[in-house]
């Protein structure tokens, strides 16, 4: 674009104004690139992949590297890797920014004799997001409520459309980075609060609401039946007695920072912590063997909800199941159940 584009993307541009046409293309040497690495590995994962002083304006909307980090930790644990062992690392839940924040929120001092056991469940736990275990489910809705503990006084009426969970802010301000834990402290009040006290109060708020939403008894809490991943259809989902057939729904593991990624809207005060952004399409191409070739997607091969083949990979893809990925027409005819045949 051209020098003066100033929203860079972040805002839609007024279309009659030419200084936000397109000016050129960035000549293909410029371009990011990695060559043969000797790590042996290319890794993306939706971080950052240009260096510092790169010349040219990509996106300013990089995500952290959490992701990308742990994807590099599990290829580099073992010397020579299979399908199988990609497979496993597609289907990994162990958030980072969990395990890195754990020691911090563990310092916490409890305000009642309920929040003394899920601080006894976190300080046992690896920080695996997975399906059938409370504390992600804790730990989430923790974090939600000290997100909104602090900084919705400063944001005021913007705060609703910023409330996510921004794991490098956040950790800059429990770690005081730079001063930061000014954060912590109400504008609206005269008293200037901390960030123990705030840590204190959101996880009361945070098991309040859980109580609310799901069971007074924590043993009943599950992270799966939480995020349930929410294929959302447009624009029937947004119409209650139609997005009952439209609408696909399946508990899930992960969270918004791990490999198998799911992530939600802190501001749906309904479904807060409904999984609504994940890897639609998963694949595991076998460079030997085409045929032996393995993908998954989130959903079915139909489009039409009263058939069979609207919700079939669903289950699947929750569990990081595959199915073949298959080129040769004599082994996909051999094995079809259901053939559409679109006619001019």
């Amino acid at each position: 674009r051209k020098p003066g584009n100033d929203l860079e993307g972040l805002a839609p541009a007024p279309g009659w104004d030419a200084k936000y046409d397109w000016a050129g293309w960035i000549p293909f040497d410029e371009l990011p690139q990695s060559y043969n690495p000797p790590s042996g590995e290319i890794v993306t994962a939706n971080q950052k992949i240009v260096p510092p002083g790169y010349a040219h304006f990509i996106t300013s909307e990089w995500q952290p590297p959490y992701r990308a980090d742990r994807i590099t930790q599990l290829l580099d644990a073992v010397p020579r890797h299979s399908v199988a062992s990609f497979a496993r690392i597609q289907a990994d839940v162990v958030s980072l920014p969990a395990r890195e924040q754990l020691p911090r929120l563990l310092a916490t001092r409890p305000l009642s004799a309920e929040a003394k056991r899920p601080l006894g469940l976190l300080s046992a736990w690896d920080g695996s997001m997975a399906a059938e275990r409370p504390e992600p489910l804790i730990i989430t809705a923790w974090w939600r409520a000290l997100a909104r503990a602090i900084y919705a006084d400063e944001l005021g009426d913007a705060f609703d459309a910023n409330w996510l969970q921004r794991p490098v802010f956040i950790g800059n301000v429990l770690a005081d980075k730079d001063g930061q834990a000014r954060w912590c402290d109400d504008v609206r009040t005269p008293k200037r609060e901390s960030c123990d006290e705030i840590l204190s109060s959101s996880l009361e708020a945070a098991l309040s609401d859980l109580r609310k939403r799901y069971s007074k008894d924590m043993r009943h809490w599950k992270w799966g039946e939480a995020p349930v991943a929410l294929h959302e259809h447009r624009p029937f989902g947004r119409v209650p007695l139609l997005a009952r057939l439209f609408d696909i729904g399946v508990p899930s593991p992960g969270g918004a920072f791990t490999i198998d990624v799911g992530r939600s809207n802190f501001n749906d005060a309904a479904r807060p912590y409904a999984s609504r952004h994940g890897p639609s399409l998963r694949a595991i191409y076998d460079l030997s063997d085409m045929q032996a070739s393995l993908f998954i997607h989130s959903g079915g091969q139909s489009g039409n909800p009263l058939s069979s083949g609207y919700r079939a990979f669903t289950r699947a893809w929750a569990r990081v199941e595959y199915i073949p990925m298959l080129t040769d027409r004599a082994r996909i005819a051999a094995g079809t159940t259901h053939l559409l045949t679109l006619e001019k």
